[in-house]
């Protein structure tokens, strides 16, 4: 009875997520390229106008963290990707790392025949996209983060959220592996509990999760090891870069924000919303949304 009914309200929310989809008109498509198999959304708009790129976060894979913006950007192609181990990207030899994803988002430029882009990250794609940025500057237009530090996050603060949300590491909190750890990564994203009772979430943690579990805790442990190589890592842009923030950030109090605002100074803008949280286009859409369109279309 009760997985029946984590069965219905899972299949609710898949058709709401993928009707979002349908009526942004996104395609969907799964490609070989030489660096492995590759998953996208693409709504194919013919414009003179660059392109979005969307980058999801760790945790879920794209369509989930990014169904909320698919129809944002007005006489625009957008297209949005699963990176590495996520949904059904995977390469064909391992790469875990965040340079390893910078590979996927080239490859991918590349055989669409893009040589100016927009890019969104969110959260752990963030970094990628700083990454790709800091890489190949003369292919971007405009730069978007959402609540990820790039350079400002410190062993000490990875401490403090293992420690807060009482884990061993920090995989435990991005890689759930039962319903307790799905509402603490939900209360992480929106900075909301999750009300539901447990037994009708047990079908999400089973089908968002679980695919390629052992080769995300490893994408997090690499990018766990190689933190202070960004914190030594220098970026300068001559090309416009938003910073959106949720008040409310649990994961990156906007704190950091403020530290990436100094420090990439007068060309990046920094917004914040109020009772947002870590993954603010998600549980403020409506503000993001119109920050987002004024920032790409202006």
């Amino acid at each position: 009875m009760f997985s029946f009914l984590s069965k219905y309200l899972y299949s609710r929310v898949e058709r709401l997520i993928n009707k979002k989809i349908s009526n942004a008109e996104m395609k969907h498509y799964i490609i070989d390229l030489e660096i492995g198999k590759v998953e996208f959304w693409d709504n194919e708009v013919k414009s003179d106008l660059s392109p979005v790129i969307l980058v999801h976060g760790l945790g879920a894979e794209g369509k989930y963290q990014w169904f909320t913006q698919l129809s944002t950007f007005k006489n625009r192609r957008v297209i949005l990707l699963n990176l590495n181990y996520f949904g059904n990207t995977y390469p064909k030899k391992p790469m875990y790392e965040i340079k390893h994803q910078v590979q996927l988002l080239e490859s991918l430029l590349f055989h669409l025949n893009l040589n100016k882009v927009n890019l969104l990250g969110a959260s752990y794609g963030g970094l990628v996209s700083f990454e790709y940025a800091r890489l190949n500057s003369g292919k971007i237009e405009k730069l978007v983060v959402i609540g990820s530090p790039i350079k400002f996050m410190t062993e000490e603060d990875l401490k403090k959220i293992i420690s807060r949300f009482k884990v061993n590491a920090l995989e435990d909190i991005f890689v759930p592996k039962d319903v307790k750890g799905l509402k603490r990564l939900w209360y992480i994203a929106s900075g909301k509990k999750n009300i539901f009772p447990n037994f009708l979430l047990t079908v999400f943690v089973e089908r968002m999760y679980q695919k390629n579990r052992e080769e995300k805790y490893k994408v997090i442990q690499k990018l766990v090891e190689n933190m202070e190589k960004y914190a030594k890592q220098e970026y300068h842009f001559d090309f416009p870069v938003l910073l959106l923030w949720g008040a409310n950030d649990i994961a990156v109090p906007v704190e950091k924000a403020r530290l990436l605002k100094r420090y990439l100074g007068d060309n990046c803008r920094l917004e914040v919303i109020q009772n947002g949280g870590h993954m603010v286009h998600l549980n403020k859409f409506k503000k993001s949304a119109k920050l987002l369109r004024e920032f790409i279309c202006e």
